[in-house]
């Protein structure tokens, strides 16, 4: 049945294109030559047995421009949990008309996890930041880009980390690690991290910036010159055998400027102390059991060819060209269409 339905909306989605004047002008936009009068292509990858990603499919394979592309190709990708859209410019490549990776979108379907990007151990991630809202639905930013999430509130997706919880889990990551030596990678990223302290202190106290990065450096020599290597560690557990059990108890919060606040590695601060403080959060996995078959959630994710608001057609400003600014718009237009995302969104089980 499912495969009856993908193959009669891209026979509706080819059948439509007719109506459209297409010619193979050329247009040169800085490096490459565009054909954006060129009749577009729309092709799918479909491996779902989900009926309501076959809907969330449709509604978006019959959007105008999306069922009769004009100088781009339209590529589906579907799978149990995944929808993704892809709109890829026509280019010449020689004598042969090629496309590019142009601008996209993706939902991922009943999956907390993909919400997050990377997490800080474990499963505990940063707490994201409401930045917008989306028809009705909230725009977290989540780790420096912005990610719309088809549930009305996050909250009751999230279970807050204790300071124990972060910490027992800091303290088994390096043991399973070994934590004996520490790759040239993280040894990068640790003082970049310092770096970026350092510059802040700066700003407002310079004799307080010299003696954090000396006492940095002293620590790097410290480091370099012991024979088990196991300080990180160490300092895990001891920050850990430190707290009261009230403190133990107490939710986490992480700050990236910690080291220069508290001179402790974890990155957990006192929320009054700073205002970086971040709480920390664990995915409630348990709360979709039993819930497969039914829409519970949806996380959006966009791509634009423009550097300037790449994840966030919110901020865009379509530009009216040609180029890679052509799918660029067409995906604001949609970004735009709330009869498209309400259509969408009523798909959601009410809780």
């Amino acid at each position: 049945m499912n495969i009856i339905r993908t193959t009669l909306l891209f026979l509706f989605i080819n059948l439509s294109a007719s109506a459209q004047n297409f010619t193979a002008q050329k247009v040169a936009v800085d490096d490459n030559i565009f054909l954006p009068f060129l009749k577009g292509e729309v092709v799918g990858k479909i491996d779902s047995r989900g009926v309501y990603i076959d809907k969330i499919q449709s509604i978006i394979g019959r959007w105008p421009k999306i069922s009769s592309p004009k100088g781009f190709k339209v590529e589906f990708y579907s799978n149990d949990s995944l929808l993704s859209i892809n709109l890829m410019p026509y280019i010449m490549d020689g004598e042969e008309i090629a496309t590019l990776p142009g601008s996209s979108l993706s939902l991922n379907f009943n999956s907390i996890s993909s919400f997050f990007s990377s997490p800080l151990v474990g499963d505990i991630y940063l707490a994201p930041v409401k930045v917008s809202d989306f028809f009705g639905y909230p725009v977290y930013n989540v780790d420096g880009k912005e990610v719309t999430l088809g549930c009305k509130d996050i909250s009751s997706l999230l279970i807050p980390v204790t300071k124990e919880e972060y910490l027992k889990s800091l303290i088994m990551n390096e043991r399973e690690k070994g934590s004996k030596t520490i790759s040239d990678s993280e040894i990068k990223k640790s003082d970049m991290e310092i770096q970026r302290a350092y510059k802040e202190m700066l700003k407002y106290d310079k004799k307080g910036a010299e003696e954090f990065l000396k006492q940095m450096n002293d620590f790097k020599s410290e480091y370099k010159n012991s024979s088990n290597k196991n300080i990180l560690l160490d300092s895990y557990v001891n920050e850990l055998n430190s707290l009261s059990p009230q403190e133990r108890k107490d939710k986490a919060y992480y700050s990236h400027l910690s080291v220069e606040t508290t001179g402790n590695f974890s990155g957990l601060v006192d929320p009054k102390d700073s205002e970086s403080a971040t709480l920390l959060v664990r995915p409630d996995l348990s709360i979709l059991r039993g819930e497969e078959s039914r829409l519970s959630i949806i996380t959006i994710r966009w791509n634009l060819s423009d550097n300037v608001s790449k994840d966030s057609p919110r901020s865009y400003k379509p530009k009216g060209k040609y180029g890679f600014a052509l799918t660029d718009d067409i995906v604001f237009e949609l970004y735009n269409d709330k009869g498209v995302w309400c259509e969408i969104f009523d798909l959601l089980i009410k809780r």
